[in-house]
């Protein structure tokens, strides 16, 4: 016998359920970006702060200190018990920590938002007739964005998505709000200086008074000693870690292991994976936005 199919107005059953699964499909692929950049746009802010020695190290190989840890701010399976402001119980499953340099916490200027967005734009091949839609007319293209957003955004739209993320970025850090304000502060120091003890009560002891409008006496800090594997001299480094340790707290205080090798011992050695592509951002002339001024000559 054949299988009989239900007609209802032009359509069959089947085709109807296969258009509901591919609208199903494409809401929940939605909701999971929706929830990643809500994760990555509300997560707590870390301020981060080297000394001059961690900083210049850092450069050899062309990442900062930030760069090198945002990689690994993606925690998941957490299963933290907190309580709510209205006192219920909760369990954060999956967190992320946004790290910044805290002489990057600042807002660029309008103008200067202005000019990284238009540059933004210039990096693409935008389509001047999206179906008889004036892409230079903005009422014409609200209408059409209004209508058919999903398509908009992922065919005929492709900066979309990288406008949106940028223009979101400039506004981090407004003076009106708490969103942005550091939660904990990361202090890191070299292990080749003779007094890390003394050393990091300094840097401590300068960057409240650099950021003293977001400075709180509660911050949460975290002392990080970094060591070069190449260079440094591992007993020692151990020894300073102790001294923090006493100084600090325990479990205030640990160790980060670096290899600075210079390009001529990494031949035959199997390529590193780029984990950092991603977790640099564009720098805008003035700086801000949570990176460096770009460098000029």
């Amino acid at each position: 016998k054949q299988p009989v199919r239900i007609e209802c107005g032009g359509r069959s059953r089947r085709g109807e359920g296969g258009a509901m699964a591919v609208l199903s499909a494409r809401a929940h692929r939605t909701l999971q970006d929706l929830q990643e950049e809500v994760a990555e746009r509300t997560g707590p802010s870390c301020l981060v702060s080297c000394s001059p020695e961690v900083d210049s190290y850092c450069q050899k190989s062309g990442l900062s200190f930030v760069h090198l840890l945002r990689p690994f701010c993606q925690l998941k399976n957490v299963n933290a018990p907190v309580r709510t402001v209205g006192d219920s119980a909760y369990r954060i499953q999956d967190l992320t920590i946004r790290v910044y340099d805290g002489r990057t916490m600042y807002q660029p200027t309008v103008a200067q938002g202005d000019d990284h967005l238009a540059h933004v734009l210039s990096s693409y091949r935008v389509e001047k007739e999206i179906e008889g839609v004036d892409a230079g007319s903005e009422e014409s293209l609200r209408g059409y964005l209004n209508s058919k957003i999903e398509r908009a955004r992922e065919v005929k739209v492709p900066w979309w998505r990288k406008f949106r993320q940028e223009y979101d970025r400039l506004l981090l850090f407004g003076t009106h709000e708490t969103l942005d304000l550091p939660v904990a502060a990361i202090i890191a120091v070299n292990s080749s200086d003779p007094d890390v003890v003394s050393k990091t009560k300094a840097l401590v002891e300068r960057t409240r008074q650099e950021h003293a409008d977001v400075w709180n006496p509660n911050l949460l800090k975290h002392f990080v000693l970094v060591h070069d594997c190449q260079n440094g001299d591992m007993e020692m480094a151990k020894r300073q870690l102790e001294g923090m340790k006493l100084a600090f707290g325990k479990n205030e205080c640990h160790m980060v292991h670096l290899n600075g090798k210079v390009p001529d011992l990494l031949n035959g050695t199997p390529p590193i994976p780029d984990l950092w592509s991603e977790c640099i951002k564009e720098s805008l002339p003035g700086g801000g936005a949570g990176e460096f001024k770009v460098q000029t000559s």
